[in-house]
């Protein structure tokens, strides 16, 4: 990996007032877009990453947000620290740190040996528009979080910093988490984090539309070497192991009857308690088991298990690697999404994060909810590792970083530079 200095765009508190609530959750965050909860600033970063506008134009929409980056940068509201840093930051709940790490610029390549591991399918239509945000704006408006096995020079400089310094940000967002911010500029400092990082491999848990939005800007600009590092947050995971939890999936066009008689001829169905949050501690009791899912119509709910090895081998025989034979998520789209229950259309699909919530819809929709475990990492790190990637919206890695705290202003000079912090 190449992760490198560069001079963060941040709020002026005095200006702005609470920094909470100029932050907002990432992108990509299933919780209401990633808007934030609390009070909601008109200067809320949201303004420039996903601006509400009269316009369903993307184009337009990106160019407003361009025009508002400009205008807080010229009014003093966003301004620019005067020297190339590397940032460390964290998180804390109920004062403990669940997630730290660096904040700085990253290479970006298409060589998968260049340090950088995708883990997920994304979809190829959304790259576009996030590109010409960026391209619009000239600027990475939010980082994308990136976990990394560490344990060295890095991560002990990262920890140094958090525990003998005074953060230059320290906020509490409505969440109840603390975010704090640390800025390092010492040279000494920065040869050593890259002399650690240089050999070692980060994947992506967050963000993979906006890094291949990096790669497409990167082919775009080749002569600007600005445009070949991304915005990214890096966590060394054996240090701050990151949570996964699971997406699970609502097939509001399959009728619930239907698609258990259909289950029962590749595996094991059995009915479980009634009462939802009793048949999610039967679901939860299969860890380690072998591939195991609960389905239900909000109503009723039937757990899934001892799914036919040779229905597995005839769905997946042609993709790789082999590590997806053993993935709850990979068999779900590939043997019942596909196979059994013939529901493949990507549009028909409803990805919900929350158990509740699903089986919820999928009573509203007379429908079939799935209800998936949390893959494990390390499964999902031998996938990365292999070259492949899990099927899209199978993982959802948490601490997410929250965004509005730093941002990477690219192109002309900004117009406000800060020496504060």
């Amino acid at each position: 990996m190449d992760l490198i200095p560069f001079r963060a765009t941040r709020f002026v508190q005095d200006v702005v007032g609470d920094l909470a609530s100029v932050t907002a959750l990432p992108e990509e965050h299933p919780k209401d877009g990633g808007r934030p909860a609390g009070p909601v600033s008109p200067y809320n970063v949201r303004q420039i990453i996903q601006p509400d506008a009269d316009t369903s134009a993307e184009a337009a929409r990106n160019a407003g947000a361009r025009v508002t980056l400009r205008r807080w940068l010229s009014e003093g509201v966003l301004a620019t620290d005067a020297e190339p840093a590397l940032y460390v930051y964290d998180q804390t709940e109920a004062g403990t740190v669940i997630q730290r790490g660096l904040i700085g610029a990253l290479k970006v390549s298409d060589d998968p040996s260049s340090g950088v591991l995708p883990h997920e399918e994304h979809f190829a239509a959304s790259i576009p528009d996030r590109a010409d945000s960026m391209r619009t704006a000239s600027a990475n408006m939010e980082p994308i979080f990136c976990v990394y096995q560490g344990g060295g020079a890095a991560s002990e400089l990262v920890d140094e910093v958090a525990d003998g310094r005074r953060p230059m940000v320290r906020v509490t967002t409505e969440d109840g988490r603390t975010h704090r911010l640390w800025r390092i500029t010492e040279e000494s400092a920065h040869a050593a984090i890259a002399a650690d990082l240089r050999d070692r491999a980060a994947l992506i848990a967050d963000g993979h539309h906006r890094y291949a939005a990096y790669q497409r800007l990167r082919a775009e600009h080749a002569e600007d070497e600005a445009w070949h590092y991304g915005l990214a947050l890096l966590v060394d995971s054996a240090v701050y192991p990151p949570r996964l939890r699971a997406i699970h999936r609502v097939l509001p066009g399959l009728p619930f009857p239907e698609a258990v008689e259909r289950a029962k001829s590749v595996c094991r169905v059995q009915e479980t308690p009634r009462e939802f949050e009793s048949a999610l501690r039967v679901l939860e009791s299969t860890t380690g088991d072998g591939i195991s899912f609960l389905i239900s119509d909000g109503d009723r709910h039937f757990l899934m298990q001892d799914v036919d090895r040779l229905a597995i081998e005839r769905a997946m025989s042609g993709a790789t690697p082999r590590e997806w034979r053993n993935l709850d998520s990979a068999i779900l789209h590939h043997v019942f999404i596909e196979l059994v229950w013939d529901h493949s259309g990507e549009s028909d699909i409803a990805y919900v994060h929350g158990a509740r919530e699903a089986v919820d819809q999928a009573r509203r929709n007379n429908g079939t909810a799935v209800v998936l475990r949390p893959p494990d990492f390390s499964d999902v790190r031998a996938i990365a590792m292999a070259g492949g990637r899990v099927p899209y919206k199978s993982t959802s890695f948490d601490p997410k970083p929250r965004s509005g705290f730093v941002l990477r202003v690219l192109g002309e000079p900004p117009t406000e530079e800060r020496s504060d912090g």
